[in-house]
């Protein structure tokens, strides 16, 4: 679906082209101009994948993949020379997942053990972040194809935070209601059956480093044009301490009570690799 979406797009926007192609013997940008440019892939994505029953896995990909690597974002340019500018790109990394499973309703069941009644469990995760890059880039060309080479430094941020619901409390009759994984429950001091309502970091995780683009992009007419890139990056990421927090049935105490648990401290990561940090495939507008 989306190769079709990518043709049709391409298709109409090629329209002014092709009626200007007799009268532009120039492409690209000059000293002075600068640019406004959109991700594609996410968006065309979305789009496409409305009419297939995917959706949600189309947002996903708009709302970003991964903790740093995210796919929406917007850059802008200021041309220094005909061939040389200062660029910018800023991402974006809004999600929220909310699995939903129907288990057992024990209150029900206690009253009358034929019941089938449900209730629901809930699993939550939110994503937040963003990222900022700054560079140089060099335009290789002068027609409708030019080479695009860029050197950036970039900086991101992001947090990720689960949050379990359930359908069924915990009382001093239910000590271990039903939930739809059994196995997250774990004995912790004097709760045997402490199950999980929160994971956490004490702060945002970090991402610096730099990236390297290299890339190509098609003049649809003299101040439009669509592109791709790839990336190599060296980046380094360090993160926060994770903790996770449950609840239980303390039978020393005949309460429920939480608990906050430290279950991984601090790290650092460096990487070398290829990817796509900010614009993946693009579409420029120059003026």
């Amino acid at each position: 679906m989306r190769k079709y979406l990518y043709s049709l797009l391409l298709g109409v926007l090629a329209i002014p082209a092709l009626a200007q192609e007799s009268t532009d013997s120039q492409f690209g940008p000059v000293a002075g101009e600068k640019a406004f440019g959109v991700t594609l892939d996410p968006i065309a994505s979305f789009i496409g994948n409305m009419y297939n029953g995917t959706a949600n896995n189309a947002l996903g990909a708009l709302q970003g993949e991964s903790l740093f690597l995210n796919n929406f974002s917007i850059m802008g340019k200021y041309f220094l020379s005909d061939n040389t500018a200062v660029r910018a790109n800023i991402g974006f990394l809004f999600s929220k997942n909310n699995n939903q499973t129907y288990v057992q309703d024990d209150e029900a069941v206690f009253l009358n053990a034929f019941s089938q009644a449900k209730v629901i469990d809930s699993d939550i995760t939110k994503r937040r972040g963003g990222s900022f890059a700054v560079g140089l880039e060099k335009r290789i060309g002068s027609g409708r194809i030019q080479g695009i080479v860029s050197g950036s430094a970039v900086y991101g941020f992001a947090t990720t935070k689960s949050i379990y619901k359930y359908g069924n409390a915990i009382t001093d009759i239910n000590q271990a209601p039903t939930i739809a994984n059994p196995a997250n429950y774990t004995a912790i001091g004097s709760m045997p059956n402490a199950r999980p309502t929160k994971n956490f970091t004490a702060a945002p995780s970090h991402l610096a480093g730099l990236v390297g683009s290299f890339g190509a992009e098609y003049f649809l007419c003299q101040k439009a044009s669509i592109g791709a890139e790839v990336n190599v990056y060296l980046v380094h990421e360090w993160t926060s301490q994770r903790y996770a927090e449950y609840e239980g049935f303390n039978v020393v105490t005949n309460q429920v009570d939480t608990y906050t648990d430290l279950i991984s401290p601090k790290s650092r990561r460096t990487e070398l690799a290829t990817g796509n940090i900010g614009a993946n495939l693009f579409m420029n507008f120059y003026f």
